[in-house]
């Protein structure tokens, strides 16, 4: 488990279909990851994952997740709700308004079983 990602106190989530959290999204390999089977750049001492030209997430096709099977760490543990959970507690309430307008946090929203859906 990555450290601050803990989704035990909400009900089990089956990702559908709406892509959300490939959308412009950065995704950082973990450490032990294997940083040679995947498209990467180097950031600051950290790999991520490549981009394509519109932004979002290389490995993004149009039928979804084209490494689905092999996706790294923080793409199997993502839950968008406790992204949405953990920006609601920002401090600053720039950051909060800025950062919930992305894809994944109104995502995490909309399936929050406890989030105001107006």
């Amino acid at each position: 488990m990555i450290e601050g990602w803990d989704n035990s106190h909400l009900p089990p989530l089956k990702c559908g279909t709406c892509r959300a959290c490939c959308l412009g999204d950065t995704v950082k390999l973990q450490p032990g990851e294997d940083p040679a089977r995947y498209k990467t750049k180097l950031i600051d001492g950290r790999h991520e994952l490549r981009k394509g030209k519109d932004g979002n997430c290389a490995y993004l096709g149009k039928r979804g997740c084209r490494i689905q099977d092999s996706k790294p760490l923080a793409c199997r543990v993502y839950d968008c709700r406790v992204d949405y959970e953990r920006v609601t507690r920002h401090p600053h309430k720039e950051v909060r308004e800025a950062r919930l307008q992305t894809a994944p946090l109104r995502r995490g929203r909309e399936l929050h079983p406890f989030a105001d859906a107006s």
